[in-house]
């Protein structure tokens, strides 16, 4: 029954735009900080008259009034915030009273027992441009005190693992040819081969709880 949705850190607009070509009645909205990623959502925009994407930071969502969305969503975009609370009071004003706020996202799971379990999760958070991850119960911690309700909680991790399986064996080839590696190294750049450190790490840190993938929704009381 929603009516308007916002999607926070919206970037090339594949999620909402999709969205919005399967419910057409739906008002859909999206902000995002990268000028660059928003030029694709600007041009799906042109094509769906119910999605409307802007340049803006997740932490001010200003620009919207308040108890203006029935739904707001993200897809692997908070992980990034270092002030969740900022977000959570933001999103909390611009909901309507029992809306929801959806998130997909990545977490610290479990704490590490040996320093090469916390330098490995340190290499994945490097790799994906975290400057640190907060674990899931922190997080679930600052929701409650945002004045949300936990409608749902559910670990995903074990249904993201193929993906990062085939990015193991992508990082895999990668490091084996390290003649190639070596000179790539120096000609790519260094986001690139940190990502490849991640892609290789990943799936082993999931499976031994070091990280924990969850959705969550909210629901505002």
């Amino acid at each position: 029954s929603a009516q308007t949705v916002l999607e926070l850190a919206t970037g090339r607009g594949a999620n909402s735009a999709y969205l919005a070509e399967q419910s057409p009645d739906v008002k859909f909205s999206g902000i995002d900080l990268s000028p660059g990623q928003l030029d694709f959502a600007f041009k799906k925009a042109k094509i769906l008259s119910n999605y409307s994407p802007q340049l803006g930071d997740y932490h001010d969502l200003s620009m919207y009034k308040n108890e203006s969305f029935d739904i707001v969503f993200e897809v692997e975009a908070l992980c990034y915030s270092l002030e969740k609370e900022k977000v959570l009071s933001e999103v909390n004003r611009v909901l309507k009273n029992d809306g929801l706020f959806i998130l997909f996202d990545g977490y610290r799971g479990r704490e590490p027992e040996s320093e090469l379990e916390e330098l490995s999760m340190q290499l994945v958070e490097k790799g994906m441009a975290l400057e640190v991850s907060e674990q899931y119960s922190s997080f679930r911690m600052k929701a409650l005190e945002a004045n949300f309700g936990i409608l749902k909680e559910e670990d995903l991790s074990m249904f993201v693992l193929p993906t990062m399986k085939r990015f193991e064996k992508l990082a895999n080839r990668f490091f084996k040819h390290w003649i190639l590696a070596r000179i790539l190294s120096k000609i790519l750049p260094s986001e690139i081969i940190n990502n490849s450190v991640s892609g290789y790490l990943m799936p082993i840190t999931v499976q031994k709880g070091l990280f924990t993938y969850q959705l969550t929704v909210l629901k505002k009381n």
